[in-house]
């Protein structure tokens, strides 16, 4: 099994997607890396620091095995509906779990 949460989420799906694995697990990751950064550190150009994009996305699209998802309902860092849009691209088998009110 694969494993990733937040940022991890994104190398967690890079792995997945070079190496054979019975399952993915993600917990709070971002469609994209880039999309929230420059949110957190909106002061620093953090755009051009970051090269690789981490394109969750498009890359759960690729997962062949089952994935799962979790994704806290009140997470003001990664808005959750990224979790449900990788939901909505990753192909089946799949699960989503709302974390209800789970937010740091």
């Amino acid at each position: 099994m694969i494993y990733g949460e937040s940022l991890g989420g994104g190398v967690a799906l890079e792995l997945a997607t070079r190496r054979p694995h019975r399952a993915l697990c993600l917990v709070r990751t971002s469609r994209r890396f880039r999309t929230w950064p420059a949110k957190c550190f909106h002061c620093l150009p953090v755009q051009w620091l970051v090269t690789d994009r981490f394109d969750n996305l498009k890359k759960i699209e690729q997962i062949a095995g089952p994935v799962f998802i979790a994704h806290g309902t009140a997470d003001q860092l990664i808005p959750y509906a990224h979790g449900q849009r990788l939901f909505a691209a990753a192909g089946k088998p799949r699960r989503f779990f709302p974390m209800q009110g789970y937010g740091p």
